[in-house]
């Protein structure tokens, strides 16, 4: 579900109406109700403004409180969710709508559930003021080999949402049948891009000592390559070594080795382990 400027549309009103309704410390409403009351703002243009206006909706850009606020406001809707019946129960836990700030999921078992979920985020968004964006949402339908059924449809409120065989989520890219073959691709392009990203700007084995430059590939080039790796469960031995010849690649490049170095070597000469390991260890 992609909602349309999200954090920018949230209604003030109706966001400290449902900070009222919380069991929190009552000053806890009266400062964001002092934060968000008589707000005004102008446009600034060539040093010269414009008349000033009143701000009715959105939480504060960069705001620590931002994202909670704005699943407080979304709060109900979760509620009505799990409540319906309609979504995905895995024994006795509801996880037909996770959620996390404003990117939100909805799990069923059926064409009938998931239009029945999309028909309350229709009528919540519509009585608390805010949009999602249709065209930037989509359904995918998991470990299904056909093209699907033919009189399948999948309506938010007057639009239809399209079938896709793949979403991003959190950043993380997953396919209809949850390979880990994309995400790996994706992988040793960020893997390889990132560090020589890091040696364009001036991090370049002539200007670092080899010990250096593999602390800021540690810290910097392998958790953003590796995000998400926690869920390839799928990952095949030639997945493995598509990342390790990306790994080897940078390390050998840090060093100034040739291209033919044993990979024993090259590992041990910095104190560097495979990839296999650290993906193992982060499980």
């Amino acid at each position: 579900m992609d909602g349309r400027k999200a954090f920018d549309t949230v209604w003030h009103r109706g966001m400290l109406y449902k900070l009222l309704e919380t069991d929190n410390d009552p000053t806890w409403f009266l400062a964001f109700r002092a934060m968000y009351s008589n707000m005004s703002s102008c446009v600034r243009y060539q040093n010269k403004h414009s008349k000033w206006f009143d701000v009715l909706q959105g939480t504060r850009q960069g705001g620590q409180s931002s994202p909670l606020l704005y699943l407080l406001y979304i709060n109900g809707l979760i509620s009505t969710i799990e409540k319906s019946g309609a979504g995905f129960l895995l024994y006795d836990t509801k996880v037909c709508s996770p959620t996390v700030s404003d990117d939100m999921l909805l799990v069923s078992f059926s064409v009938q559930g998931l239009n029945a979920m999309l028909n309350i985020c229709d009528k919540y968004s519509k009585q608390w003021q805010y949009q999602y964006n249709p065209s930037k949402c989509a359904v995918v339908v998991f470990n299904e080999h056909t093209n699907g059924a033919p009189n399948r449809m999948f309506k938010l409120g007057d639009h239809t949402i399209k079938e896709a065989s793949s979403y991003v989520h959190l950043g993380i890219k997953c396919n209809q049948f949850l390979e880990a073959g994309t995400m790996v691709d994706d992988a040793c392009n960020k893997l390889r891009g990132t560090y020589l990203s890091l040696v364009n700007s001036g991090l370049s084995p002539l200007s670092l000592n080899p010990s250096i430059s593999i602390k800021v590939y540690k810290t910097v080039v392998i958790p953003k390559a590796l995000y998400g790796s926690e869920l390839w469960s799928s990952m095949t031995p030639a997945d493995l070594r598509k990342l390790e010849h990306s790994h080897r690649f940078c390390l050998k490049h840090m060093q100034g080795l040739p291209r033919r170095t044993p990979t024993n070597f090259t590992l041990s000469a910095i104190n560097a382990v495979p990839l296999e390991t650290v993906i193992d260890h982060k499980n």
